[in-house]
């Protein structure tokens, strides 16, 4: 099916459990996301058409303190990337990058757990 057969579908299923009334609020909430995800061209191409999310308060709390947002803007430490972790031997660290963005980076040690920003630009 393509994007466009897909909204329409949705277009419809949005409708009829509008009409259906507050026991499907939920359900029609879900068709209008996935719309808009589709319109907006947020959905993996391909056909299924899939849109996976996984969001929620903590998301949201960890996207604050990587863009150093009150009130976590001191909660990262920031280093450059030939500190690493500044804890652990350089030879036995297991560093690795868990978010990349433009102009930030963010990295976690998993020797110690630590986890840092590096911010570029």
């Amino acid at each position: 099916m393509t994007r466009e057969e897909l909204q329409r579908h949705l277009e419809r299923l949005g409708r009829e459990s509008s009409e259906r009334g507050a026991d499907f609020k939920g359900v029609t909430d879900l068709f209008r996301l996935y719309w808009l995800a589709l319109h907006h061209h947020l959905v993996v191409e391909g056909p299924d058409h899939a849109l996976d999310l996984r969001i929620n308060a903590s998301w949201v709390e960890e996207w604050l303190k990587m863009m150093r947002l009150p009130p976590h803007e001191h909660t990262l430490p920031v280093r450059t990337w030939a500190e690493g972790c500044g804890k652990c031997d350089p030879v036995d660290a297991r560093i690795h990058t868990t978010v990349a963005v433009p102009g930030l980076t963010r990295r976690e040690c998993a020797t110690c757990r630590g986890d840092w920003l590096v911010l570029e630009g």
